[in-house]
C-alpha cells in the first residue's frame, strides 16, 4: 500500500530530525549506500521548485528523505501535476532511487531499540511478527 510506504519514510524522517535519541538511527540512514549526489537524479526544475524554502545537502540520505517530507506537505503548489499526491511523489523518489524504502526499513531495524517509538514501523507493512 503506497500510503503507508509514504507514511513510513515521512514518520522515519521526522524521528531521525526531531528525537534527541536517535543519533544510531541518524548515522544508519546516512551511511546507506547507493545515494551519491541524489540531487544528480533530480531535474534541475523539479530542485528549483524543492529547494525553494532550503537547500539540501545531495550526499545525506536523511537529505532526501527531508526533501521528500517537505514536498509531501507542500503537494499543492507543485508545478508538476503528478507530484500532487503523496503517492505520486513517493513514485518520483522511488523511479530514481527503488532501494530508499529498503535501506530506512534496515537503518530502523538495525539502529531502533524495541522500546522506540518509531520501532512499531513494522505495523506499517503489516508484518509485526518480523519483530523476533
Amino acid at each position: 500500500d503506497e500510503s503507508r510506504r509514504v507514511a513510513f519514510l515521512l514518520d522515519a524522517s521526522d524521528y531521525a530530525e526531531e528525537t534527541s535519541e536517535a543519533d544510531a538511527l541518524r548515522a544508519a540512514i546516512d551511511a546507506s549506500q547507493g545515494f551519491d549526489d541524489w540531487r544528480a537524479a533530480f531535474s534541475s526544475d523539479f530542485l528549483r521548485h524543492a529547494e525553494a524554502r532550503r537547500t539540501y545537502d545531495g550526499h545525506s540520505v536523511r537529505a532526501l528523505l527531508r526533501m521528500l517530507r517537505n514536498q509531501s506537505h507542500h503537494i499543492h503548489t507543485s508545478p508538476f501535476s503528478e507530484l500532487r499526491t503523496r503517492e505520486g511523489l513517493l513514485a518520483f523518489v522511488l523511479t530514481r532511487f527503488p532501494s530508499l524504502l529498503l535501506r530506512v526499513f534496515e537503518a530502523c531495524h538495525a539502529a531502533l531499540p524495541a522500546a522506540a517509538d518509531l520501532r512499531a514501523y513494522l505495523g506499517y507493512f503489516g508484518s509485526p511478527a518480523l519483530l523476533v
